[in-house]
């Protein structure tokens, strides 16, 4: 388990690559962007899961920051397998203060926007419980 993790002003806060039967949870993160370690060679994500199953993220509180990034990588040339199994609880994105739009084509809000049944439509300030 990872849990009760608060960073601020860096690149990517959580990384997992090929884990199964894990939670992260409790995650606080502010200033997750592309603006540090840029020769780091990582994506920018506040969570970034690679390869894994069977695992659950609940309650992560992010502002100003990238989202999760949810997909398969490549260990020694072989992709990893797609993840599966998993279950998002209780995230937030409050990126209404950031100067510029995040465009990272692998940002999982933006790949798979969450859907707000309340107000019918999928953009930030739904996530952020503002709109």
């Amino acid at each position: 388990m990872v849990a009760n993790i608060t960073g601020s002003d860096c690149r990517q806060l959580v990384h997992v690559e090929n884990g199964k039967h894990f939670v992260i949870r409790n995650v606080k993160a502010k200033n997750i962007t592309p603006d540090f370690s840029k020769n780091a060679g990582i994506d920018n994500a506040t969570i970034a899961i690679y390869g894994c199953d069977n695992f659950v993220i609940d309650n992560i509180d992010m502002t100003n920051s990238a989202g999760m990034l949810i997909g398969y990588g490549v260990v020694k040339g072989k992709y990893l397998s797609i993840p599966q199994n998993f279950k998002l609880n209780a995230i937030r994105l409050d990126n209404r203060q950031v100067a510029y739009k995040f465009t990272r084509h692998s940002n999982f809000l933006r790949q798979h926007p969450l859907f707000c049944r309340h107000h019918q439509r999928t953009d930030d300030a739904c996530y952020a419980g503002t709109a």
